[in-house]
């Protein structure tokens, strides 16, 4: 007799193709076929979870606020609604940002920076726009950034391709403040042109202190 590892259905010898879950199996010298359950196989599945819990009573809660929100908007004149949802957003983000697989440390360190970044600058716009995220918080929270991916790179061994992509996320990162200053949102221009004289002597330091595989690979990639 033949049985399915991944379903553990029992099948008549020589049967190669579980007819259950259509996965290989493996055969024996029993005859008769055996299905499991249906509870066994869809024990796994969970229809009520504390994930979903919080997702509904996340949309639940910002639609509340947006209600109250225009419904009081006589007494405050002001869409104060949307600094809760931008929370509920945030930690929403944050979550999904550090449980990520997909991404490595340095990746989720990443989101995590444009999440605090855009939470800061929508609780400063909603405060008047003094822009103190802009001149301030977010360049500092850049070298900050900047200072955790050079101990990651130093501390952890990866491949040429880790070390590039945080190669390229320190010199991005450093540039984003002062580009922030372009698009005048920022009329104190040193914190952004101190991040950026960060980022580029951080960069430098990346390339030289280096092995030479990683130097190799940098110039098969862009050809110099």
């Amino acid at each position: 007799m033949s049985k399915c590892r991944k379903c553990e259905a029992k099948t008549e010898k020589g049967q190669k193709i579980c007819p259950l879950c259509f996965a290989r199996i493996e055969s024996n010298d029993k005859s008769d076929t055996e299905y499991p359950g249906y509870a066994g196989m869809y024990k796994a599945i969970k229809y009520f979870t504390v994930k979903k819990l919080f997702a509904f009573l996340s949309i639940a809660a910002g639609l509340i606020f947006l209600f109250l929100n225009f419904y009081l908007m006589k007494y405050a004149h002001n869409l104060w609604s949307l600094v809760f949802i931008a929370a509920i957003l945030f930690c929403w983000g944050l979550y999904k940002s550090i449980k990520s697989k997909k991404l490595i440390l340095a990746g989720r360190v990443l989101a995590c920076y444009f999440l605090i970044s855009a939470f800061l600058f929508v609780i400063d716009l909603y405060l008047v726009f003094h822009k103190w995220s802009v001149v301030y918080v977010i360049p500092f929270l850049t070298i900050a950034l900047i200072v955790f991916i050079t101990i990651i790179t130093i501390v952890q061994k990866r491949s040429y391709k880790d070390y590039l992509g945080y190669l390229l996320a320190t010199l991005f990162i450093s540039i984003y403040p002062l580009f922030l200053c372009f698009l005048s949102l920022s009329k104190v221009v040193w914190p952004s042109i101190a991040t950026l004289g960060y980022g580029l002597l951080t960069g430098i330091a990346f390339y030289i202190f280096m092995d030479k595989d990683f130097k190799v690979e940098m110039k098969k990639i862009f050809h110099y």
